[in-house]
């Protein structure tokens, strides 16, 4: 995996577009793991386009020659400190301490 994605990000880097829309697409698949099984990643379920424009920005900015699978799983763990967590809320659910529904209180 290593080695295929440094390949793939060094020839994005040299401006192939198709490289970089494969690599995302790739790396998505992974990235989506990670979020599912890793607790410091959960906060960015529903952050879908922020997501790739992460994936894209570690494609340009990648340097270094340690493992780019690291390097963007750490920029994600960064980057997602600062993002809010979803919460889902139904508005057919009772109101705390009533009988009353959250649907009939929406104006």
């Amino acid at each position: 995996r290593n080695i295929i994605s440094i390949s793939l990000v060094r020839v994005a880097q040299k401006g192939n577009i198709i490289a970089r829309d494969r690599l995302t697409e790739l790396l998505r698949y992974i990235v989506d793991q990670w979020i599912e099984h890793c607790y410091v990643l959960k906060r960015w379920q529903g952050y879908s386009d922020d997501i790739i424009i992460t994936i894209h920005q570690c494609i340009r900015c990648y340097r270094f020659t340690g493992s780019f699978l690291g390097y963007l799983f750490k920029t994600l763990e960064y980057r997602g400190r600062g993002l809010r967590p979803f919460y889902a809320y139904s508005v057919d659910d009772y109101m705390h301490g009533t009988k009353e529904r959250l649907i009939n209180n929406v104006i």
